[in-house]
């Protein structure tokens, strides 16, 4: 089925490799992933005709950083759903790791889902009630508004095929760490990426980024355009060109 069609649009460079390796699957840290080769590893990758990246796009006429607010503090925010790739425990470790550097710091949390009792169980284990909160998902519309209440945005997930959470943070002026090897490596300058990607699964290294972002505040640059109203008009075009030369 896939060999049939014209083209493959893939959301980043991660998930088009991932989707040409296949079934081989240890390019990946996830072990669920890596299960569901098992049994299949001898058949052969697919082999597609034209393939095309198009980045999500954030709407930048409601995603903007133009009406930013002043608080108090080292605000740290994250939004996902609470599942173990999503890996939070590791951002909880890790803060906790820092915790006397950070000043008067705070960590909000917005999200649910099976991983989040034990993320609560462990800020109160740890002490840590009166720094993190766990919030409800709110409507998208509300989003921006949260973005701008932070100094940074930090989602650890090591199996993440672009996530829009990111650049939606960026558009509204607050940086972001993830983790190296997935989609984000699309949108992080080379000489950028000691700064804003961690190694998977390791809180110490995870601490060590947010430590050196609260210490120094470097500006995170995108290594591509995020609008949808640029990368959308940008596909059609491409969509077109191929059209035309397949009609040839």
């Amino acid at each position: 089925m896939h060999e049939a069609l014209d083209c493959h649009v893939f959301i980043s460079h991660s998930v088009e490799q991932s989707f040409r390796m296949a079934p081989k699957t240890d390019w990946t840290v996830y072990g669920d992933y890596r299960r569901m080769a098992h049994g299949v590893a001898w058949l052969p990758p697919v082999r597609i005709r034209h393939s095309v990246v198009l980045h999500n796009g954030v709407n930048c006429q409601r995603f903007t950083s133009v009406v930013r607010r002043g608080h108090d503090g080292f605000v740290i925010g994250c939004i996902a759903n609470f599942i173990d790739w999503k890996d939070q425990m590791s951002l909880l470790l890790a803060v906790d790791r820092i915790s006397d550097e950070l000043g008067n710091w705070r960590l909000r949390l917005i999200g649910s889902g099976p991983t989040l009792a034990a993320c609560k169980a462990y800020a109160a284990e740890h002490g840590l009630q009166k720094r993190i909160s766990f919030e409800t998902e709110v409507d998208h519309t509300q989003l921006p508004e949260f973005y701008r209440s932070l100094n940074l945005f930090v989602l650890p997930s090591y199996f993440e095929g672009f996530g829009c959470v990111f650049t939606e943070a960026w558009a509204c002026g607050t940086p972001f760490i993830t983790c190296e090897g997935q989609g984000m490596d699309d949108m992080i300058l080379p000489e950028e990426r000691k700064l804003w990607l961690c190694k998977p699964m390791n809180p110490e290294d995870l601490a060590e980024k947010i430590l050196h972002y609260y210490k120094c505040r470097p500006e995170q640059h995108m290594a591509g355009p995020i609008d949808i109203d640029v990368l959308v008009p940008r596909f059609v075009e491409q969509m077109e060109a191929l059209r035309a030369k397949l009609c040839r």
